[in-house]
């Protein structure tokens, strides 16, 4: 049964919270590295690029760009010299592209004339820097990615003889010339990656330590707190229980010697005092808590007395059944069994009685090498909050109950090598499952 559990140390989130802080600052160093990186490598190729197109585009003009366009015209020399210096541009391993466009950015050889609209997709790429080279400026396109590859292009106007622009040559710097960022940027994915794993790691690894550290402070404070609570009530119940036997004594004598017959008043006190005795024969089990032996224990005798010592009390809405196989024995100290047993019993009979009326349930069956004893109810129930903390000590719901019942129950069941599980559901009912050894079965059953 789970305890609620401190919330820890104030100290326990600064390690994550540092890993997660060294985390944020290794990505934001790695974009910064990276991003100096590019900017470094595109103003290098942009600056050789933009050169090398300059040199071509101020050899040419627009009357050898309109001889190299159309065949019909004659001074075959230019065009072949138009033609060898774009061919030579267009296959050179330093550029991905060399195309010559109209100012309006369709394809210069296959343009009917400048008017054309057909816009290529290179001069939409190249953005800005084409439209500065259209007005007459050379410029350098920022990097850009077309089919997962990076590009730049430089864009430089080629003047008619009035100086006015008349087609803009463009240049793209191939993918290899960048190939170097793809490698940097797949290689910072991967560290950030391992990075990430590895803090996340060490991250779980921290958080799991201090709830491991959590809960053990917490059971070693529990512990100590019960033990002084155990030494204080064995101390109060022994002080108590010999004024409790003389005045039960007393009222006794005292009606032998003024009592009449039927007069309820000489009853009420050694009732009382007898409430009071199993009161604090409870406390005293809480104080001791231990287990005595274990032993052999058949199932179905114990159940039947159980059964027939509950028939005596006050629970006639309530029906009883047992399901207990006389084959079955589990490996346990009797009169612990016997008391765990009888304070389960009496809890679901008075859930049933506080529902005015249910059905209460004692089964046993064989689970692996263990016997599973199940004592279940449709009684009131419990909702998640009773629920959670049912087992603790002195946590009750009943103005008479002394809240150790389940707590009993559950240190007991521990002892002797077993598991106790609690299932409810308000307004429905509760279940309450003990995982003992079976008789024949050395090994405990595991927590």
């Amino acid at each position: 049964m789970d305890t609620q559990q401190p919330s820890g140390p104030r100290g326990r989130y600064w390690l994550p919270a540092l890993l997660f802080l060294a985390f944020v600052l290794l990505n934001i160093g790695g974009f910064w590295y990276y991003r100096r990186a590019e900017e470094r490598q595109v103003s290098a190729v942009g600056q050789r690029l933009l050169r090398s197109t300059e040199q071509v585009a101020r050899r040419l003009d627009l009357y050898m760009l309109e001889v190299w366009r159309d065949p019909f015209l004659p001074d075959s020399a230019t065009r072949q010299l138009v033609t060898r210096m774009v061919d030579q541009l267009q296959t050179s391993p330093e550029l991905e592209s060399f195309r010559i466009y109209t100012p309006q950015g369709a394809d210069w050889v296959t343009a009917l004339d400048d008017s054309t609209t057909a816009v290529e997709p290179a001069p939409l790429a190249a953005g800005r820097a084409f439209d500065s080279a259209t007005v007459g400026i050379a410029f350098v396109s920022d990097l850009y990615r077309s089919r997962d590859e990076y590009f730049l292009a430089a864009c430089v106007p080629v003047y008619d003889f009035d100086s006015t622009v008349g087609a803009v040559a463009l240049a793209e710097a191939g993918n290899e010339y960048f190939s170097s960022l793809r490698e940097l940027r797949a290689g910072l994915l991967v560290l950030d990656a391992f990075a990430g794993l590895l803090l996340l790691t060490i991250g779980l690894i921290w958080m799991g330590v201090q709830s491991r550290l959590v809960r053990a402070e917490a059971a070693a404070l529990r512990s100590a707190q019960l033990a002084a609570m155990g030494q204080m009530v064995a101390t109060v119940a022994h002080e108590l229980k010999n004024p409790l036997g003389i005045i039960k004594n007393t009222a006794e004598r005292l009606k032998k010697k003024y009592g009449t017959e039927g007069e309820p008043l000489f009853d009420f006190i050694p009732q009382e005092v007898d409430r009071l005795h199993i009161l604090l024969k409870r406390y005293l089990q809480f104080a001791r808590m231990e287990i005595a032996h274990s032993e052999p224990v058949p199932l179905l005798p114990l159940a039947e007395k159980l059964e027939s010592q509950l028939k005596l009390q006050e629970y006639s809405q309530s029906r009883f059944m047992v399901r207990v196989p006389g084959d079955l024995a589990v490996s346990a100290d009797p009169d612990a069994l016997r008391q765990i047993l009888l304070n389960l019993l009496l809890n679901a009979l008075e859930a049933c009685r506080r529902n005015e009326g249910g059905e209460v349930q004692m089964i046993a069956m064989p689970h692996g090498g263990a016997v599973e004893l199940v004592v279940a109810d449709t009684g009131v129930g419990m909702d998640s909050e009773t629920l959670r903390r049912a087992a603790e000590p002195f946590f009750t719901t009943r103005p008479d109950g002394s809240g150790l019942g389940i707590y009993l129950a559950q240190t007991l069941t521990e002892k002797m090598g077993g598991r106790m599980t609690i299932r409810s559901k308000a307004g429905e009912g509760t279940s309450v499952s003990i995982l003992l050894p079976a008789a024949d079965a050395e090994a405990k059953v595991s927590a």
